[in-house]
């Protein structure tokens, strides 16, 4: 099944449509995507002749059985029956065959209520509960197939109930959806409803997303994947069917879930409607593409925004073609994440994973690994942690999705197993199994395109040119009959892309055709038979029989009576060594004398000869081809700003071919690669036939982040691209040399050198994927075996040069005749092959590229010059010429008589960013040093109103906490005030806390004497909203601690006691026998540090004030941390307004303030001396006091420019 019985299904059911023998449908086709078909079917209302309906399947690889379809329609004028007509059969679509699936929607479509002209019966309203749909199960028993297709169908086949209208929800229902949500919440994600998600009805989309600033991530890593600090990585969740929760979910089949999943990035929590739904309905066809917006506007959102990541692709097929199934996998063989996946992908056969490799490795190693310092994202497991009835699918999902994105360099983007630990990318990749790589470079599952387009343009139009560059050398003329076998500069070309492009070669079976002048209508030779005339849709190329250029389009129509093909010009293609503009193209095409009626002949070759069937020389010509119809990278840009939802492949100038060329020249790049330069002159508008998208003409090449301190500076008329890292194999090997040389030769202060190195530009492409080596001569080896380097400028420019007739690509905004790059090279010269004039080096991983600069030409369109590209202003330059120094320690320093020389005959500056941080020392482990995180004081964004309200609107009912105006708590079915908490009925003490074995700790719960310790007044006010979180949150709590062993937890609340929810005690308890404080309160014979926690009226919109009340700390003055303040109170950024978030739970909060008493940065915690803390059996004068403690908590926020919440500048007063 899987793959292959679906592709077979769509073929026999596409010749059924084509036949006629499907009631209204016209036409069934593959789509762009795999495991797409559109159904073309005939409304008698639509504007348009068809309605194009696309059908999405997930979970191919299980086809039919274990898969299910998504539809939807983008056509702006779709009638309402039809939208009605899918928003019924979507429920039915698990399991099913494409042959069942077309039945179905068809029946449903056939049998819609009379229609109105205008397709808006006002029967027909989405609102009404009456629909004729319903009645289907009464009349109508048989369709085509002879089977029932009705409401009763989806339930006699285990698949959804039958909603029966718009999907409503009982109390329990939406009780079901608060309690999952809210578990999100206080696991510290933000959530966000969308278009009334839980609120008025079960399906929709709602928001998971939580700040990149809280996951840990060092800085080098933030620049590589190209999100800020401040951004949320957002995880979009769609209930095409009703909402169930996760157990019902496990029950089902996987492909019964109908859950969808998109992840991306936005600057706030949530997404708007417009873009959160558009995420969902990404324009995957050209015809769809263009339907989907204006003529010639942007497509029309509003609010705020929903980008893709730069792993989006993988992400989003990971978790919706495996995330079910994984899910099913843990829960019934309680298996880790890790041991799940290679179970599934050794069930599915779908990379080489034995079982025995499942069981070879332990639960225990797969799991465990590097988690950033205190860091708890990425150790929580809710589906491990938690009771099987209260387990929320939205936590689970979020927790499924924030480990892989952060973990992503570890694992394989296409299988996701984990890869070698002896070495940590920048950015994700691959592993070894031939079939990931052939799916990460063919099949999208690498770096996204588009992504790569809008944040670094030149990035994408260096590798297209280096690409275009390498196979062009010798492959430019006419080959006859495709004999010449000369090799070409490049070294590997695309495999196994299903590459269908014109065999400009093929001198026997042309089909030769007359067009007219205005070049859009072609007249074919009636001998031809059908099979080898074009279809609609596809690309053809022509020319003129005498030779010369070539022009590329698409055919819209065919008319085969008349023998006639209506096409649309595309661009054109050069066979000659000169370049041409378009005007000199169309010049030539038209010499040749006229036929009758002002029609001429050309030769016809269709886009249908298999690439991978060409020789060497053939594909090289063939590639140059297809590169010269891709559109120039601002004019692919243009179009991704107006159409953010949309890809390259949809763009009516792009074609197949094209696309899949792209794609594999992006994603071939392993390294990883950065534009420094970013300035952008405005840009005119082509002047050819075709329809070009807008160019950006102002603000600078794409949106990445600005790089300018990363320039190396005097490099005037040289674009910089800098190499944050090689490819991942390449580095690798790198690192381990320099490691192994710097021991062996006991180097510490300079361990590399840098060096020039030039070479023909048709040489890089190569180069920048597999490295620099020596495998062809191209100069001699006057001095020996191995790569050529200088020091000096120079000298290395005299090798840049081009062979005479270079032609760039002409797509090119760059346009450069010259490459060179800076080298990082090991520093051990006297093993060099030679070290005077040139640096020989015989070891091929003893350096690395770490800048490349290319010389554009004077058709450029960047401005390379003295001004700082990407910069508004002029550089700054002193007397003599030269650029002011930053700060010291800006550039990297140079060892004595082995600096490297800029082209000035001046010591080369270079950024100390041009070396990537990461250790010399010897180790098993090899990974990229990371920056420490610093915790950012930004204001997390407020959540919206009305779905906070919503998630905590849980109905007060009999037993329930009730609290009167000044917090104190009784049981609603009475006034008298009773140690109840949130409904929960108490039992002994005993019963509420796991008994501790003594050995495991010294705390005695229950010992502490209330009545001795200083507290805040109660609050003099307090809000029913805040009465009910708190309630909940002490709910929790009191059933955490009631099933964890006391030694685990840490802390301990003597809920008896607790006759105020806004004031508590906790004792932090059990602290690691390490800790300079543990054995400082063993020496004074303390078990516990009391906290008093004081919540304001405005909880949980305000934190909680937090503080100690004995025994006392040391000062950090006196050498003391902790980050307890001289008064006592806790000095957390995350206790006050400027880090606070109402999604915050408790349990959270004790965690998070016992990790910072512990911390032992930048001092550990120790207490007073022991003889005063020993004075506290007998006083209370070393006890905190109140006031002292909310004085020094103010003074910290001032001093850290934190804000003081409002309900603890009333606490004050």
């Amino acid at each position: 099944m899987g793959r292959s019985q679906f592709k077979s299904d769509l073929e026999a059911i596409a010749q059924r449509a084509a036949g006629g023998i499907i009631t209204g449908v016209k036409a069934i086709a593959r789509g762009d995507e795999l495991g797409e078909l559109v159904i073309h079917y005939h409304h008698d209302h639509a504007s348009s002749t068809t309605v194009r309906i696309h059908a999405m399947a997930q979970g191919i690889a299980e086809y039919p059985e274990g898969s299910t379809f998504m539809l939807f329609t983008s056509d702006d004028d779709t009638p309402k029956p039809v939208t009605r007509a899918i928003e019924y059969t979507q429920p039915f679509l698990s399991g099913v065959s494409i042959e069942k699936l077309v039945a179905i929607l068809s029946d449903f479509l056939e049998k819609s209520p009379d229609r109105t002209p205008d397709g808006n019966d006002e029967n027909f309203d989405v609102d009404d509960d009456d629909s004729s749909f319903a009645d289907f199960d009464a009349d109508e028993e048989n369709s085509q197939d002879g089977e029932m297709y009705s409401f009763a169908f989806g339930e006699a086949f285990g698949l959804f109930p039958a909603t029966h209208g718009k999907a409503t929800h009982s109390r329990e229902e939406q009780w079901r959806i608060r309690h999952d949500l809210r578990c999100v919440a206080e696991a510290g994600y933000k959530i966000g409803l969308i278009s009334g998600f839980g609120k008025d009805h079960t399906t929709g989309i709602v928001s998971l997303s939580i700040r990149i600033n809280k996951l840990g991530l060092s800085k080098e890593t933030l620049e590589a994947w190209d999100v800020e600090e401040n951004d949320y990585l957002i995880l979009l969740i769609r209930f095409l069917g009703p909402y169930a929760p996760l157990e019902r979910i496990i029950e089902r089949s996987s492909s019964g879930s109908a859950i969808s999943f998109r992840v991306g990035k936005s600057k706030t929590y949530k997404p708007s409607h417009s873009y959160a739904f558009g995420a969902f309905m990404e324009a995957k066809s050209k015809n769809e593409a263009n339907d989907t917006s204006s003529q010639g506007g942007e497509e029309q959102h509003s609010g705020p925004g929903f980008e893709k990541l730069f792993i989006s692709n993988s992400l989003d097929q990971y978790l919706n073609e495996c995330f079910i199934p994984l899910l099913k996998l843990r829960e019934t063989k309680a298996l880790s994440w890790e041991v799940a996946n290679l179970e599934l992908i050794s069930k599915t056969g779908c990379v080489g994973v034995t079982p025995a490799e499942v069981t070879a490795e332990p639960e225990a190693a797969v799991e465990t690994g590097s988690e950033p310092e205190g860091h708890h994202l990425l150790v929580h497991d809710h589906l491990t942690e938690s009771s099987a009835n209260a387990r929320s699918l939205p936590l689970v999902a979020m927790q499924f999705t924030v480990r892989y994105f952060a973990k992503c360099t570890e694992f394989c983007l296409r299988c996701h197993r984990r890869l070698s630990k002896e070495f940590q990318a920048l950015r994700p990749y691959i592993c070894s199994d031939p079939l990931c790589l052939f799916q990460y470079m063919a099949m999208g599952f690498g770096p996204s395109v588009e992504h790569e387009i809008l944040t670094q343009p030149y990035v994408v139009d260096l590798l297209v040119s280096l690409c275009y560059a390498a196979i062009q050398d010798g492959a430019l003329s006419r080959i006859p009959n495709g004999s010449n076998n000369d090799v070409l500069p490049i070294r590997e070309f695309p495999i196994g892309l299903d590459l269908k492009v014109p065999n400009l070669f093929n001198d026997h079976e042309v089909l030769d055709a007359l067009i007219d002048q205005d070049q859009t209508l072609l007249v074919y030779e009636a001998d031809k038979k059908q099979d080898s005339v074009p279809k609609p849709g596809q690309w053809i190329a022509f020319q003129n029989p005498e030779g010369g250029f070539v022009k590329h389009a698409v055919v819209t129509s065919a008319d085969p009576i008349y023998r006639t093909l209506s096409i649309q010009l595309m661009g054109h293609s050069a066979v000659s060594t000169s370049p041409v503009s378009i005007l000199d193209a169309d010049a030539k095409l038209q010499t040749p004398a006229c036929t009758a009626a002002g029609k001429r002949l050309v030769n016809i070759f269709p886009y249908d000869t298999d690439f991978d069937s060409l020789t060497h020389k053939m594909k090289g010509v063939a590639m140059r081809h297809i590169l010269d119809t891709l559109p120039s990278v601002p004019a692919m840009e243009g179009y991704l700003k107006g159409k953010p939802y949309h890809t390259v492949r949809s763009m009516d100038q792009v074609s197949p071919a094209a696309a899949s060329l792209l794609q594999w020249i992006v994603s071939s790049n392993r390294s990883c690669i950065f534009q420094i330069d970013c300035s952008r002159d405005i840009v005119a508008p082509a002047s050819d036939g075709a329809s070009q998208p807008s160019l950006p003409t102002q603000g600078p090449a794409g949106k990445g982040k600005s790089r300018d301190k990363e320039r190396i500076p005097d490099m005037d008329g040289w674009v910089q691209f800098r190499f944050a890292q090689g490819t991942p194999d390449k580095e690798l090997r790198f690192v381990k040399a320099l490691q192994a040389t710097a021991a062996r030769k006991k180097i510490s202060k300079h361990p590399t050198i840098f060096a020039w190195h030039g070479s023909h530009v048709s040489n890089w492409h190569s180069i920048v994927r597999s490295g620099l080596d020596y495998r062809d001569i191209r100069y001699g080896r006057a001095f020996g075996n191995g790569v050529y380097f200088s020091p000096h400028h120079s000298t290395s420019m005299g090798y840049c040069g081009t062979a005479t007739g270079f032609v760039g690509w002409p797509g090119s905004d760059l346009k450069f005749d010259s490459c060179m790059s800076l080298n990082e090279i090991i520093n051990a010269p006297d093993e060099f092959v030679s070290r005077n004039p040139h640096y020989v080096v015989s070891q091929t991983d003893w350096h690395q590229t770490r800048y490349l600069f290319v010389r554009s030409g004077p058709n450029s369109r960047p401005a390379i010059g003295l001004t700082t590209i990407g910069s508004t202003t002029p550089r700054k330059r002193t007397v003599d010429g030269d650029e002011k120094k930053g700060q010291d320690g800006e550039f990297h320093t140079q060892p004595e008589g082995l600096a490297i020389i800029g082209p000035r005959g001046a010591q080369l500056r270079i950024p100390l960013s041009a070396i990537p941080k990461r250790s010399v020392t010897v180790g098993p482990v090899i990974k990229w040093a990371s920056s420490n995180c610093e915790k950012m004081s930004l204001d997390d964004e407020g959540e919206d109103e009305e779905d906070r309200k919503f998630l905590y609107m849980d109905d007060m009912e009999d037993g329930d906490v009730v609290a009167d105006s000044r917090g104190f708590t009784s049981s609603s079915s009475s006034a008298e005030v009773r140690p109840q908490v949130a409904g929960v009925i108490r039992s002994e003490r005993s019963s509420m806390v796991a008994n501790p074995e003594k050995s495991m700790t010294d705390f005695v719960p229950g010992s502490l004497d209330l009545s001795t310790l200083p507290r805040l007044d109660p609050p003099e006010d307090a809000s029913p909203f805040a009465t009910k979180a708190l309630g909940r949150e002490l709910s929790k709590l009191q059933s955490v601690q009631a099933n964890t062993p006391l030694h685990q937890l840490g802390w301990y609340v003597e809920f008896d006691n607790v006759n105020n929810l806004f004031q508590w005690i906790v004792e932090l308890h059990s602290f690691e026998p390490t800790l300079p404080l543990a054995q400082d309160m063993k020496k004074a014979g303390v078990t516990s540090v009391v906290l008093e926690i004081r919540f304001g009226e405005n909880f949980p919109m305000s934190p909680p004030f937090v503080r100690v009340i004995r025994p006392r700390f040391l000062p950090f003055m006196n050498g003391g941390g902790g980050h307890v303040t001289m008064g006592g109170a806790m000095c957390m950024e995350l206790l006050t307004s400027s880090g606070w978030s109402p999604a915050n739970s408790l349990e959270s909060v004790l965690l998070q303030v016992r990790l910072a008493i512990c911390n032992l940065e930048p001092k550990p915690a120790r207490l007073q001396s022991t003889a005063a803390i020993q004075q506290w059996s007998t006083a209370r004068a070393q006890d905190y006091g109140v006031g002292e403690a909310i004085e020094a908590y103010i003074r910290a926020c001032n001093t850290h420019g934190w804000k003081v919440p409002d309900d603890i500048r009333r606490m004050k007063s």
